[in-house]
């Protein structure tokens, strides 16, 4: 599940928009039943180079809240950072069609009882989609 919220900061010549966006995005990981909820913010830009040509781009950064585990006495937080670009066409009937390359990497910092800490990072998570749009209704 995920939502985000923008707001338009930037507006040059109807073409260029720049976006802040600020979400919350629940991750459910099924093979461990681990549930992190991560507190993002970012910015989006997109181009619109035509009026049926549209490309943009997204960086984001979510952080997780502390999980403490008082038996190992251990704390631990995750950074998930990410970027999106995207392209879309869209037809003189109405369809459209666009293309989302993502890339994304978790960073997890762990600090023990002790005083000793770790950083550890996933391996770097690819993403490519295909969208497909018909329109629900025709401009007469």
């Amino acid at each position: 599940m995920q939502w985000h919220a923008g707001l338009a900061t930037l507006r040059l010549a109807a073409r260029f928009v720049v976006a802040t966006v600020a979400g919350r995005l629940v991750g459910l990981t099924v093979a461990l039943c681990a549930v992190l909820s991560f507190t993002e913010l970012g910015i989006a830009g997109r181009y619109d180079a035509s009026r049926s040509l549209t490309l943009g781009l997204e960086g984001r950064c979510g952080l997780t809240p502390d999980r403490h585990d008082a038996l190992l006495g251990t704390s631990d937080s995750t950074t998930r950072c990410g970027v999106d670009a995207s392209f879309r066409k869209i037809f003189g009937n109405g369809m459209w069609l666009g293309v989302t390359l993502s890339f994304q990497r978790d960073t997890d910092h762990i600090s023990y009882a002790n005083g000793a800490s770790y950083e550890t990072g996933s391996a770097p998570f690819f993403v490519g989609a295909l969208d497909f749009g018909v329109p629900l209704w025709r401009r007469r």
